[in-house]
Formats: structure tokens, sequence, C-alpha cells
């Protein structure tokens, strides 16, 4: 039989794990990706987001009507987002 175990969670170790610098710049890393791949027209934005407000959110979003309509049409964001892994 399987044996039961706790996991406690360090809830500062993990804050502040979700905001170091080095996160940050591989979470905008990504959407540069994302963006390069989804072509012109295609913005990469970041907020302090969570509970607390500490942990990095990176967006990436059309930003012109040509890449609206793109996106509508071709899905060109949609299909760059494997371009982030």
């Amino acid at each position: 039989m399987a044996q039961k175990f706790k996991v406690e969670m360090n809830s500062s170790g993990a804050k502040a794990l979700l905001a170091d610098p080095a996160v940050v710049a591989d979470l905008l890393a990504r959407g540069g990706r994302i963006r390069s791949a989804a072509g012109d027209g295609v913005e990469v934005t970041m907020i302090r987001g969570g509970y607390g407000g500490g942990r990095p959110v990176v967006f990436v979003a059309t930003e012109t009507s040509e890449a609206k309509r793109d996106e509508a049409i071709n899905h060109s964001l949609l299909g760059s987002v494997d371009s982030g892994r």
C-alpha cells in the first residue's frame, strides 16, 4: 500500500521564483519568438498580475487591423504559439 505524505509549499519562495528576473526574461523571449513567427502587427506586453501583483504575465496580441484580419482568416497568431516552447 502506498504511503501518504504531505507537501508543504513555501509561498514566499514560490513567489520569489516566479518574480525572478530570469523567469521574466524567459517569458519575454518566448513571447518574442511567438511575435516573430506571427508576423507584423503583433506585440508582446508584460504585466505583473496574479494575487499580490508580483507574478509576471506575458501577452502576445494583434495590434493592427491588418494583423487582426490575418488572425481572423489565417489564424497566424494561434498557429505560432508552438514557437514559444
